[in-house]
């Protein structure tokens, strides 16, 4: 370990009530989290842009339950993507499709988990 005369040396990392490790479990937990909405899909789509644009544009009407009604087969990629383009269109909402390919990949992670193409 490096000596750096300047500094007071840290002091021991202690964890004497035990509930350092469920906060730190907490922490990682959320980090993943976080970074699977943000990381860009090999496509180049951005989920993290694309939750920002479902969340001011989609929410409105549609909320968590439009994604998991019973008795519905899961959707494909392919789908969700035809459903968002139609939504866009008939709401005339100006998105190209870099925008749809966003949401898309949004719901992806948050919602559907498409195979991999």
């Amino acid at each position: 370990m490096a000596n750096f005369p300047n500094l007071p040396p840290s002091p021991p990392v202690t964890d004497r009530d035990g509930r350092g490790r469920v906060r730190l479990t907490i922490l990682i937990a959320a980090a993943i989290a976080g970074m699977a909405l943000l990381v860009s899909s090999a496509h180049g789509a951005d989920a993290g842009r694309g939750k920002l644009l479902y969340e001011n544009q989609c929410v409105l009407c549609h909320t968590a339950k439009i994604h998991a009604r019973a008795g519905q087969p899961k959707l494909t990629r392919e789908e969700v993507r035809r459903i968002a383009e139609d939504r866009v269109r008939d709401n005339n909402i100006t998105w190209g499709k870099e925008e749809i390919d966003d949401v898309v990949e949004y719901l992806n992670v948050s919602r559907y988990h498409f195979a991999p193409k």
